[in-house]
């Protein structure tokens, strides 16, 4: 959470559909304005309160993170990923063994990379002459 987004993570599905909706005056009361799906196992009633509360008819913080824009790689859906060139969960030193980064539409190379951190080291210590 920070200050200008206070938010809260919803998951396990069916099984918290109640305490879940009861919750949600009390977020807005207590300063939380955006719930974001944690587990990507968002019971089909939380979708059915996003329409709700964008129509007014129901009291509660605006539903971020959603499985219909994010949570999985598809066409249509938004991803930002990290690809690297050997499996992180055999050695987590794999993560720095980067291969190409895709964000927000674009494709960065590790050549890339390397250019754009040069460019801010450069910014945020210039060479004095």
């Amino acid at each position: 959470p920070g200050l200008w987004d206070m938010h809260v993570h919803f998951g396990g599905g069916d099984t918290l559909v109640s305490e879940n909706k009861s919750l949600l005056p009390l977020y807005l009361a207590n300063g939380v304005t955006t719930v974001r799906d944690c587990s990507v196992d968002l019971s089909p009633y939380v979708f059915d309160w996003k329409a709700k509360i964008a129509e007014g008819s129901l009291l509660g913080p605006k539903f971020f993170g959603l499985l219909d824009e994010y949570g999985s790689v598809e066409l249509g859906k938004k991803a930002d990923l990290v690809l690297v060139n050997s499996n992180p969960l055999l050695n987590i030193g794999a993560t720095k063994d980067i291969y190409m980064v895709l964000k927000a539409g674009r494709t960065y190379t590790k050549a890339d990379l390397k250019e754009l951190l040069s460019e801010l080291e450069e910014i945020n210590h210039p060479q004095h002459n």
